[in-house]
């Protein structure tokens, strides 16, 4: 059974309370399929079942709900990464007991640090309203963090997951302790543990989409740059030339002391023996001849060859040794093992839709039928209890009689 995946189904209430109240313009899904499901036509199954759905659901116990569904997903998160510093620092067995709790104490202070950046980033993303284009537009519901947490409920989980209570101050630390946090903090199983968390944070407040592919390109771009200005700069040094005519003085006493009349003359009598010399040069009798020796064309050839070994291009990798790697690095929170549980909890919904549309149908026939049968026996009760003439109750005795008459004759066999 694929695990339950907690983010969709707080992604598809979002959207059932932004449609009940009317707000669906500040709705931004996480995923996929709760795209095509906000984007779905009227008279599309995914429209009628969800319009089926919303009639049943009260605002208040779904906003309550949304909220409850948040602060698990976030203690959940919390709780892992406070794990994983639990164990890094109690492992190592350098550390005494006062410096284990000082650390953890640094720990909560960053987390709770990074946590306030990213609700600030929450705020500033979400406090836009549209009320100022359209007056009768609605306030977004969800751009109060402080209505489904507080501070105080934040701190006291991570003292609980920590087992230590909050520093006070930071400066307090002395600078030992702040070395051994920042080596601590270079661990690159942590780095990544608290890269993930970052990830996974940004996709459960849903903000900071597409930012590191931003973030990413502006960082090729400027290191292309840099590197572009560090080649202009060599290359200005290296072949400068000088501008003055200062800087022409050292080589006055190299030229010579003839005047310009007797070089002009000079190179006019150049250019007349030129003009009249002409060169006889020998034709070509078996055409060109290469002189090279058979060592030298070994040479080229394995010149040749090297070069086609530096030009060869590495094969992409394939997509399951691609998809391996990817599961080691991400595990379970990969793109394609997301996917893959997306699209399975998908067909099961789809599959127990289909099984209870099949069962109403077949409750539905089986009423029809009784209702049926019910009908006819009324009918046979109020024929038999009606007075009929005398002439028809006689026929229909008669009839009667002749169907219990049982067969007194003799059969004949012929031959």
């Amino acid at each position: 059974m694929p695990k339950e995946n907690v983010l969709f189904q707080l992604d598809t209430k979002e959207f059932q309370f932004h449609k009940l109240n009317y707000t669906l313009r500040y709705f931004n899904p996480r995923f996929h399929t709760t795209k095509l499901i906000k984007n779905a036509n009227r008279n599309s199954k995914n429209q009628q079942k969800n319009n089926k759905k919303l009639k049943t659901i009260n605002l208040e116990d779904l906003f309550q709900e949304i909220g409850d569904l948040k602060k698990d997903i976030l203690f959940k998160k919390l709780y892992r990464i406070c794990s994983k510093f639990n164990t890094k620092i109690s492992n190592n067995s350098t550390y005494n007991d006062e410096l284990k709790t000082t650390l953890r104490q640094l720990v909560l202070n960053r987390l709770l640090k990074s946590l306030k950046k990213k609700f600030k980033k929450y705020e500033s993303e979400y406090k836009v309203d549209l009320t100022d284009m359209d007056e009768n537009a609605l306030e977004n519901p969800f751009k109060n963090w402080q209505d489904w947490i507080s501070e105080a409920d934040i701190i006291a989980n991570l003292e609980k997951d920590l087992e230590v209570s909050k520093l006070a101050d930071n400066n307090e630390v002395n600078k030992e302790i702040n070395k051994v946090i920042s080596k601590l903090y270079q661990d690159k199983a942590l780095k990544l543990y608290m890269s993930e968390f970052d990830d996974g944070m940004d996709v459960f407040l849903n903000i900071n989409r597409g930012m590191k592919k931003v973030e990413k390109k502006n960082a090729e771009q400027a290191s292309s740059n840099n590197n572009e200005t560090e080649y202009n700069s060599n290359y200005d040094d290296d072949y400068s030339r000088p501008s003055n005519d200062e800087e022409y003085s050292q080589y006055e006493n190299m030229v010579g002391n003839s005047s310009d009349d007797e070089e002009v003359q000079r190179n006019e009598n150049y250019e007349t023996e030129s003009s009249n010399y002409t060169q006889n040069l020998p034709e070509l009798e078996h055409g060109f001849i290469d002189n090279y020796a058979s060592d030298s064309e070994d040479e080229r050839e394995m010149e040749k060859e090297l070069k086609k070994e530096k030009q060869v291009k590495k094969n992409r990798r394939g997509q399951r040794e691609r998809r391996l790697i990817w599961e080691k690095k991400y595990g379970k929170t990969a793109n394609h093992i997301q996917k893959k549980i997306i699209d399975e909890t998908a067909n099961k919904l789809e599959r127990q839709q289909k099984y209870e549309d099949r069962v109403a149908k077949r409750l539905e026939k089986e009423q029809e039928y009784l209702d049926r049968m019910h009908a006819r026996k009324q009918r046979e009760k109020e024929y038999a209890s009606k007075d009929f003439h005398p002439s028809w109750e006689a026929k229909r005795l008669q009839e009667e009689k002749l169907k219990k008459i049982k067969f007194s004759g003799k059969k004949i066999a012929f031959d």
